[in-house]
C-alpha cells in the first residue's frame, strides 16, 4: 500500500496518436485478429515522421489528471515519453505501421480500429 494513493493500477495499452489513427505496439495485438498485421520480423526505421508530444504515464504532462478522455491529438502516447521520436517502418506504409525505440529494443505500432475490435486497418 502506499501512502497518498488510491492504489489503483493504471492500465494502459502501449499505443501511440498520428495524423487521426491510433497505433498499437504490435505485441499487445489481439491473439487473433480478423486482418494480419503487415509488421515484418526485423525493422527497419526510415525517416522520422514525428515525436511526442504528450505522454499519458507521464502525471505532469496531463496536468495531474490520469483519466484524459479521446479523441487524443496527434503526438499523443500513453507508453512512449514526450519527446519521443517515431519513425516510418522501411518499405510499410505509415498509415499501416510506424515504429520507436523504447530503452533497447524497436517496438512496432500497428494502425488499429480502435473503436471496433482492434484489428489492423492494413
Amino acid at each position: 500500500m502506499l501512502p497518498r494513493t488510491s492504489n489503483a493500477l493504471d492500465d494502459y495499452a502501449d499505443l501511440l496518436v498520428w495524423q487521426r489513427r491510433t497505433y498499437v505496439a504490435a505485441d499487445q495485438m489481439p491473439e487473433e485478429p480478423t486482418k494480419v498485421s503487415p509488421v515484418p520480423d526485423r525493422i527497419r526505421l526510415d525517416r522520422k515522421v514525428t515525436a511526442i508530444g504528450c505522454s499519458l504515464s507521464d502525471p505532469a504532462a496531463t496536468g495531474g489528471r490520469r483519466i484524459a478522455p479521446g479523441p487524443w491529438p496527434d503526438g499523443t502516447a500513453t507508453a512512449l515519453a514526450s519527446g519521443t521520436a517515431v519513425y516510418a517502418v522501411g518499405g510499410i506504409d505509415s498509415a499501416c505501421v510506424l515504429a520507436s525505440e523504447r530503452e533497447t529494443e524497436v517496438v512496432a505500432y500497428v494502425a488499429v480500429d480502435i473503436d471496433g475490435d482492434w484489428s489492423p486497418l492494413c
